[in-house]
């Protein structure tokens, strides 16, 4: 459906600019409306590259929440250069923070600071509160994955601050998480708990079923370091539906691990196996570099116990390959070190 409309608005767009080409890229269109005029621009030609820009927004913020990175770098790339022509700094603001999202999520760690530094700087331009607030968040995320805990709970706690301000239960929820899981990192779970559960209110209260999933797997990931493994198991199983239900690949990814830590902790190896190797297909297909590298890192500790030390490498060799390519420092220490472990010889 989106790119029906999105092939009839290019259609409608090229014919407003007469442009000829029966199959007009949007690269045809923009340079065709850069070189005219401010003064000669007619409202009609305008049009139909704000109704693109707008289905495009559209269609790139599914793609992230579906968890389809490289595609939605794709559209949000076409998004920036449509606001961009069309100087439209909040659609620029948005376009910019979006690919500061995927490009963490993917491991562009470097090419994520740019963008939000450009989305931020934007947001502060226009006096964008709610942008402003949002780019915090994402920023303190960032810093989360960089090992720069503190910066991060210092973006986190501003950006909560306007957030509550502003009355946004829906952002309130997501950076509430965001700082449970800072704490969650640095082993301090009761600190965590109490964040997640502050979370899993608000996300009910504004019915936020992402919001709502992410709370249920944190509670999850609790109760299973605390060693409640069956009350864990419940709660991811639970979890698991409502994320096939919303379609929530990243999610449905992130519990299938979780479950494979329970069937190894079970010692059903055969079924951890099965749970981590569709852990790694999604991760794979959606572009996450680090979470596809923690699948490969669990399943080389089944065949580890599985005394097949042959596999277990090969497993942490590709670990290794996927945490240098989000930027894991923490894991790819760790990967490094078992490595080592495994072929002393060897640096």
């Amino acid at each position: 459906m989106l790119n029906e409309l999105k092939q009839e608005f290019i259609q409608q767009a090229a014919k407003a600019l007469n442009v000829k080409s029966q199959k007009p890229s949007l690269a045809t269109l923009l340079s065709r409306f850069r070189k005219i005029p401010e003064d000669k621009i007619t409202e009609d030609q305008k049009h139909y590259l704000y109704l693109l820009l707008k289905l495009e927004a559209i269609a790139a913020n599914h793609l992230i929440n579906t968890g389809y990175y490289q595609k939605a770098i794709k559209s949000l790339l076409f998004q920036y250069e449509l606001a961009k022509t069309l100087k439209d700094d909040l659609s620029l603001r948005i376009a910019s923070s979006g690919l500061g999202i995927v490009y963490t999520r993917t491991g562009n760690l470097e090419e994520a600071y740019k963008a939000y530094v450009e989305a931020i700087n934007i947001a502060d331009k226009i006096n964008d509160r709610f942008g402003f607030a949002k780019v915090l968040s994402d920023m303190a995320t960032l810093h989360r994955r960089m090992g720069k805990h503190q910066e991060a709970l210092d973006h986190f706690h501003r950006s909560l601050k306007i957030f509550e301000s502003l009355g946004n239960l829906v952002f309130q929820g997501i950076v509430l998480h965001g700082i449970g899981e800072v704490h969650l990192q640095d082993g301090h779970d009761s600190e965590a708990l109490k964040y997640f559960r502050k979370a899993l209110k608000i996300t009910r209260k504004s019915k936020d079923l992402f919001g709502i999933s992410f709370e249920q797997d944190a509670i999850g990931d609790i109760l299973f370091n605390s060693g409640k493994i069956a009350e864990a198991k419940a709660q991811y199983l639970k979890n698991l539906k409502l994320q096939l239900q919303i379609n929530d690949n990243e999610g449905i990814a992130h519990t299938y691990g979780n479950l494979g830590n329970v069937a190894r902790m079970e010692k059903n190896l055969p079924l951890a196996i099965d749970y981590y190797t569709k852990n790694i297909k999604i991760t794979g297909e959606i572009g996450d570099q680090d979470g596809q590298g923690r699948g490969f890192y669990n399943l080389s500790l089944v065949y580890e116990d599985l005394q097949d030390r042959k596999k277990a490498t090969e497993y942490l060799q590709k670990a290794l390959k996927c945490f240098k390519q989000a930027g894991s420092v923490k894991f790819i220490e760790l990967t490094k070190k078992r490595l080592q472990e495994y072929q002393p010889q060897k640096e």
